[in-house]
């Protein structure tokens, strides 16, 4: 099963990481320790939208910075 990590897992990836696990692991324990949700069309629409969206403000904070540097 493939399953979206919401959180690290040690031994098995980062936030926001597709990985794909046995049935049983991620229904027994990832899922209900809300470590991980199944990936899903909707999930992974809504990952992509959630990664777009953190890469939009970083570059925002990152011209925002440059302008202060500018100033000074």
């Amino acid at each position: 099963m493939k399953v979206i990590l919401k959180q690290n897992v040690e031994s098995l990836g980062k936030v926001g990481d597709v990985i794909k696990v046995a049935d049983g692991y991620a229904r027994n324990f990832l899922i209900p320790k809300g470590l991980a949700v199944e990936a899903s069309g909707k999930n992974v629409r809504m990952l992509e939208h959630d990664r777009e969206t953190v890469s939009r403000q970083a570059e925002k904070e990152r011209k925002r910075a440059e302008a202060l540097v500018q100033q000074m």
